[in-house]
């Protein structure tokens, strides 16, 4: 005679709500959190792979970052030498209207504006760092703020406080950048002009008003010459700093096409279907429930209903 062990039964059906139960979780910690498993252990195969590309990542969203601030503090350089560019040039343009019409009148008002426009430039402040200063970002590069101060001098490199070490930036795992501009190397030769054309007229030869003879416009003459090698400098220095700002341009379009790609790669190893996982959870949850109406009612059954 074949007996029926109610027990053995009993188990199969309690392992049942188990498995339905432990189904049934799964699926609804993957719908409300969007991955796969909150464990490395439920992703095992490919978790090395997923833990350097999360690496990679963060690396890579520092970088970019790096290369955004770089890239500000070259937009303000930019900025900055195009004014110190322009006090020069309006210099240049005050010498040749003043050789042009033999007439010194306000050639001195003119300079001096000039000047201070180039020195608020060089004299830069952003934050609490004056750009042009070098490692000594807090002392202002520039102490002369006014050509009387910068004749008060034994020399014109007097005038400059910055140090040589210029900003430097590593933007990637292998490349470092120096992105930095310093003062001296931007104002010296333009200073010198200021200084040379002030004593000019100060001196026995002056003073550079009214009418000029022929000594005064043979030296005006010679102080262009010696302004278009300075304005020459400034535009180099204006130049390199262009193209530092496209090698950063490049580099945050790279930095953000990798993050883009890094993040889909990421999301294909530990995202899950929300889909299909919303699919699973709503089986595991019917199994579980039909599960859970089996026990009830096989826990209502009797030897009598059969006899």
């Amino acid at each position: 005679m074949t007996r029926v062990s109610s027990f053995g039964q009993n188990q199969a059906l309690l392992q049942g709500i188990l498995r339905n139960q432990n189904n049934l979780f799964e699926a609804q910690q993957q719908v409300n959190t969007g991955k796969k498993s909150d464990e490395y252990r439920g992703i095992a195969d490919q978790a090395t792979t997923l833990v350097a590309s999360k690496s990679l990542f963060s690396r890579t969203d520092t970088y970019e970052t790096v290369a955004q601030d770089i890239g500000r503090s070259l937009d303000v350089y930019d900025l900055q030498l195009g004014q110190v560019l322009q006090g020069a040039r309006d210099l240049r343009q005050q010498l040749m209207t003043t050789i042009g019409n033999n007439d010194a009148t306000g050639f001195d008002l003119v300079s001096s504006e000039s000047y201070g426009l180039v020195v608020n430039s060089l004299n830069t402040k952003v934050g609490n760092r004056f750009i042009f200063g070098g490692a000594a970002a807090s002392d202002r590069p520039v102490t002369a703020e006014d050509i009387t101060a910068l004749q008060a001098l034994p020399a014109v490199a007097d005038a400059f406080q910055n140090d040589q070490l210029k900003a430097t930036a590593r933007i990637s795992d292998s490349v470092t950048i120096e992105y930095g501009q310093l003062a001296d190397e931007i104002g010296t030769d333009l200073l010198q002009v200021f200084r040379d054309l002030a004593d000019y007229s100060d001196g026995p030869s002056g003073p550079l008003d009214g009418e000029l003879n022929a000594t005064q416009a043979t030296f005006l003459q010679s102080q262009i010459a010696a302004l278009d090698i300075a304005i020459q400098d400034i535009q180099r220095q204006q130049m390199l700093n262009g193209l530092r700002q496209s090698k950063i341009e490049d580099l945050t379009t790279q930095f953000s096409d990798q993050k883009v790609f890094l993040e889909t790669f990421i999301a294909d190893i530990e995202d899950v279907d929300i889909t299909e996982a919303i699919t699973r959870l709503n089986n595991s949850q019917t199994a579980l429930e039909a599960s859970y109406r089996v026990v009830s009612q096989t826990t209502r059954l009797s030897i009598v209903d059969f006899i």
